[in-house]
């Protein structure tokens, strides 16, 4: 694997954190009743969630490349 590719997967892993500590500081914060249950806020929840998604749709992309070489 080269320096890029280790860099680019480092971004993708960064990336995927990111998105899920949003979801869990999101769900925290309406168990502690600190962030209402509204549509707005489940719809960031479901938008972080996407996010993470496609960011792991990507991580399979970068190890199955490299697996091929």
């Amino acid at each position: 694997m080269t320096g890029a590719e280790r860099d680019e997967l480092a971004a993708v892993r960064h990336d995927i954190g990111n998105a899920l500590a949003i979801v869990q500081a999101n769900l925290e914060g309406m168990i502690d009743g600190l962030i209402p249950a509204s549509t707005d806020s489940l719809t960031a929840i479901h938008a972080a969630i996407v996010q993470a998604g496609a960011v792991l749709e990507r991580l399979r992309r970068l190890t199955s490349e490299a697996g091929r070489e």
